[in-house]
């Protein structure tokens, strides 16, 4: 090869490399603090919320190499999933993903299940504002779901250990519309779970059968009676159904995959997890079963437990707001209060489920 051409090889080479450093640096962040947390939110991969943590503890929600990478999406009727993780927000219910496009008509012929829509899920949102106690943002009207999400995240002046969610979405197309707001927060897959329930008949899982090695899920239940000067132990009885990967740690089928869904009729509108110190607990406005689409549950957890490969596995803890039908223009809005309070990380299951139904108490729940 001659000087010239070589010359020519390097320049197409080090053009390459500055592409590629480009193309994965970092993504920009957005972040609110008080005295207690931190949360930050990054609007270049669909709003998401990237970090929620109390002061001096790690992230509670968990990150995919994805993002740690700077990995950018494609934004397209045609683009797979990303694992970036975080907290996002669907909607509901999953079958009708991509039955209302004309985009792709592969997608739609076969009823696709996954993935979510790109346009909401991954497209840059638009900052609206940023100071020292909120955040607002604006989506892209998405040709999948005929809808456009906007997002505000807001500090808690009153409770420090508080932050309130909202999300907005508009009927962008020119028909109606018939969708819930879904948002689904991962966590660790070692994060216990607890939800309160009036019957076990109020839970179902389904499981996935993927491979021979997958093996279901199953759930625990728990009835506590929390006693106060102004109520007795039966009216203030609660029922919680749990999760928690230490109990496939001691059965037989501890080295397979563990893998299915958790669908919860919640007797009362919150979700806990515990992880690593930190309770973190879901509020959000209680609905009746008949106003959940009947392929979803109020409350959701997914699990995905590889005891090879734990980095890997997945814990999602969602809900859905009422199914309802827009007209153009038309919005509808879900609101969450994110509460995190530290604990003592040698804590047994006991003296957490004690300590979740005081701060219940706390939050007025």
């Amino acid at each position: 090869m001659n000087s010239k051409r070589l010359a020519s090889l390097m320049i197409v080479l080090i053009l390459v490399a500055k592409n590629v450093v480009a193309e994965n640096q970092p993504f920009s962040q957005l972040t609110l603090e008080n005295e207690q947390l931190q949360l930050a939110v990054t609007p270049e991969i669909g709003g998401r919320i990237s970090y929620f943590g109390l002061k001096s503890h790690q992230n509670f929600l968990q990150l995919g190499n994805a993002f740690t990478e700077g990995v950018r999406p494609e934004i397209s009727a045609f683009s797979d999933n990303i694992g970036y993780l975080g907290h996002t927000i669907w909607v509901g219910p999953q079958s009708e993903w991509w039955l209302h496009q004309q985009l792709n008509l592969e997608r739609q012929a076969a009823n696709a299940q996954w993935p979510p829509d790109p346009f909401t899920i991954f497209a840059t949102n638009n900052v609206k504002s940023h100071n020292k106690n909120q955040i607002l943002l604006e989506g892209i009207a998405s040709p999948i779901t005929g809808l456009k999400l906007d997002k505000a995240v807001y500090l808690t002046p009153t409770a420090l250990n508080q932050v309130t969610l909202t999300a907005t979405a508009t009927n962008i197309s020119d028909t109606e519309r018939a969708w819930d707001l879904w948002f689904n927060s991962r966590v660790f897959v070692d994060t216990y779970i607890v939800a309160p329930v009036a019957d076990q008949s109020e839970v179902r899982i389904t499981h996935a059968t993927r491979s021979s090695n997958t093996k279901p899920i199953e759930v625990s239940f728990t009835r506590l009676s929390h006693i106060n000067a102004d109520k007795s132990a039966d009216e203030h009885s609660k029922l919680l159904v749990e999760f928690t990967i230490d109990d496939i740690k001691a059965t037989k089928d501890q080295h397979d995959i563990h893998q299915g869904k958790i669908f919860i009729q919640p007797s009362q509108g919150w979700l806990a997890g515990f992880n690593d110190g930190q309770l973190f607990i879901i509020e959000f406005p209680w609905q009746p079963q008949e106003n959940i689409h009947p392929e979803q549950g109020q409350i959701e957890v997914y699990v995905k437990y590889d005891p090879k490969n734990v980095d890997q596995s997945l814990l999602e803890m969602e809900f859905h707001g009422p199914y309802q039908t827009l007209q153009p223009k038309q919005q509808m809005a879900q609101v969450a209060n994110w509460h995190l309070f530290p604990y003592p990380k040698n804590w047994n299951k006991a003296q957490m489920r004690r300590f979740l139904l005081d701060k219940l108490t706390s939050i007025n729940i």
